[in-house]
């Protein structure tokens, strides 16, 4: 590609050059440049799984395709047709819809991986700011509770010193599907808080529900996340949890929430590890 972009310079001076050389370079920059350039985008699509790449390939197929049938129509190659002149802009408007939905894409893409952990699939510590302060406000007004559910996997750095990084993503992602599938309703979200911490935020739920969900995910990570590979290395995955609750009054701070849930989940790991712990201060958070 860089080759065909300095090559381009070259018609700074074509009136510099004879007959044959324009004619070879023209034919290099729009009949073979074209076809690279496009195998190329179809090679990211479909080897690289780059989706784009795709509509780039398309978009672009067609004002190439009419660029090359220019060069030949305009070289005498190809008799002259009354209506040639027409494919180019229908060529050029098919290359805009598709470089405009492609971007469209990208754009989408990019605001959704800027809310994601890219490990595992769940919302990151931003998209999990943003959503406690819109659920604080929501449940202010309807004067409903807003639990929180804070989790920390078990010595999980001897764990991951032990058998490696790949084995500890694996434990990291096992339990992240549990914690998906624990948080189906309107509102609930579940999210990476940093390492080895999740952090479920869950509207419109009481403290005793919190809890009763607190070991019922518990006790379905202890299931899922000791088996396969994670079996094989003899080691049994517990998770640490904390709950609290919270009825939000204006002038409170939703981020004591999170550090009331924080400080109770220590708690459980100062009482044993594998156990959760539920805040004494449910109900209300100064």
């Amino acid at each position: 590609m860089a080759f065909f972009q300095y090559l381009s310079l070259t018609f700074i001076l074509v009136f510099l050059f004879p007959a044959p050389l324009i004619m070879l370079s023209t034919f290099i920059l729009i009949v073979i440049n074209p076809l690279f350039s496009i195998g190329l985008a179809f090679y990211f699509w479909r080897k690289k799984n780059v989706s784009n790449a795709g509509l780039f390939a398309i978009g672009w197929t067609v004002p190439h395709l009419v660029a090359v049938y220019d060069f030949f129509r305009l070289n005498g190659l190809i008799p002259y047709q009354p209506l040639g002149e027409w494919p180019l802009p229908f060529s050029l408007f098919i290359a805009l819809l598709f470089l405009s939905i492609a971007l469209i894409r990208q754009n989408a893409l990019d605001h959704l991986m800027a809310q994601r952990d890219p490990l595992t699939r769940l919302a990151n510590r931003r998209k999990l700011d943003e959503m406690l302060y819109q659920e604080w406000d929501r449940c202010r007004r309807l004067h409903s509770p807003l639990s929180i559910i804070m989790a920390d996997v078990d010595l999980f750095k001897k764990y991951n010193d032990a058998f490696g990084h790949k084995a500890g993503d694996l434990c990291l992602c096992r339990i992240a599907s549990v914690l998906k599938n624990h948080t189906q309703r309107s509102g609930d979200l579940a999210a990476r808080y940093g390492g080895e911490e999740f952090v479920l935020l869950l509207p419109n739920l009481d403290a005793a529900s919190a809890y009763a969900l607190a070991e019922k995910i518990r006790n379905a990570v202890s299931q899922a996340a000791n088996t396969g590979a994670i079996r094989r290395h003899g080691h049994k995955i517990t998770i640490s949890l904390g709950t609290t609750t919270a009825i939000p009054e204006e002038g409170e701070n939703p981020d004591d929430l999170i550090a009331e849930a924080d400080k109770a989940m220590y708690e459980a790991k100062r009482a044993g590890r594998n156990q959760t712990v539920a805040s004494t201060t449910d109900n209300h958070i100064s």
